[in-house]
């Protein structure tokens, strides 16, 4: 037996620990699939349908209820509810809470813990809130299609008509009979002072014209634009400030209920989306002509479209990388 002791175990080295960095691509995909799971799972995507149901709902009305009321009831509602209303508080319902949310539960931690830069979890949580929010705001304008495609039919209207006079003289006196003494007919004790009338259907053309495809093509691609407007700047001020909603309505209230529908030149985001898509339509519809005098011209419009977003969402993101979130230095 030897008399050596027992040599002393070394423990394994432990693995090597992971990239400080992982795929920036892959960070980004991943806070956009935990931003649409949110959205998707949470109770604003009910709220945000219900508040777009008042399109179709005033649709239906001005197309079943009030034949003569609207020339195109289709883009004059969508214009001047749905567009330049509902559209900015599906926005804010729905985007606010993407980032918001996870500061007030603190959630922020767990997602800015990941190696990967902050930008990219800031753009990955935009973008997962996004499309999902751009996909239901369209919902309300293909419901109210099918109501739009038969505003142009026929309707009855009813009528009613006094019943022509009864005879007398000799107009009412049957063949072969004589004229009664003195010439003169007496009427029946209380003739005329009932007056009948007949019930009377005429079938009357519509005054309104053709609901087109390119109309659904038009509401679409507004909706669509302003979803990216509206929803990036409310995410970016929830992303900035600690109390985005209040800041979001001053916003909406002022600028775009407000000055957005007075005649004044002062470009306001509706006006952006309002330009870019209702100028495509050629000709444009003489109702929207008033209104698009003080819009950018087209060209700018877009411009407008690709650059506010772009500048919003990039200067939320780099506030981002110097902010302290819930005091955690975070």
């Amino acid at each position: 037996m030897s008399s050596y002791p027992a040599p002393i175990a070394v423990p394994a080295a432990p693995p090597a620990p992971p990239a400080s960095a992982l795929n920036p691509l892959g960070g980004l995909l991943w806070a956009a699939r935990i931003s649409a799971r949110q959205f998707l799972t949470g109770p604003r995507k009910w709220v945000i349908l219900l508040s777009g149901a008042a399109f179709p709902g005033l649709l239906s009305i001005f197309v079943f209820l009030e034949k003569g009321a609207m020339v195109h009831p289709f883009l004059q509602l969508f214009d001047q509810i749905y567009l330049q209303g509902a559209i900015l508080f599906i926005a804010l319902l729905g985007a606010i809470p993407a980032f918001s949310s996870d500061v007030e539960d603190g959630t922020v931690l767990y997602l800015f813990a990941r190696p990967t830069p902050r930008p990219l979890i800031v753009a990955g949580k935009w973008l997962g809130m996004l499309i999902p929010l751009m996909i239901l705001a369209e919902v309300p304008v293909l419901v109210a299609w099918p109501m739009a495609l038969a505003q142009v039919k026929p309707y009855t209207v009813t009528t009613y008509e006094p019943t022509p006079p009864a005879r007398t003289g000799d107009a009412a006196r049957k063949p072969g009979e004589n004229r009664p003494p003195g010439g003169v007919e007496s009427a029946p004790p209380g003739a005329g002072q009932i007056q009948k009338f007949n019930e009377v259907k005429k079938e009357m053309p519509s005054r309104r014209h053709t609901a087109l495809p390119r109309d659904l093509g038009t509401a679409l691609l507004a909706t669509a634009l302003g979803v990216l407007q509206y929803a990036t700047f409310f995410f970016s001020i929830g992303v900035v400030f600690n109390r985005p909603y209040i800041l979001a309505m001053v916003y909406g209230v002022i600028f775009e209920v407000f000055v957005g529908r007075t005649p004044v030149n002062l470009w306001v985001m509706s006006k952006f989306v309002r330009a870019a898509s209702l100028r495509l339509m050629e000709p444009v519809p003489a109702f929207f002509q008033g209104s698009l005098e003080t819009a950018p011209p087209l060209w700018g419009a877009w411009i407008g479209i690709v650059i506010i977003p772009v500048f919003v969402l990039g200067v939320a993101a780099l506030i981002a990388t110097r902010k302290a979130y819930i005091g955690k230095g975070i």
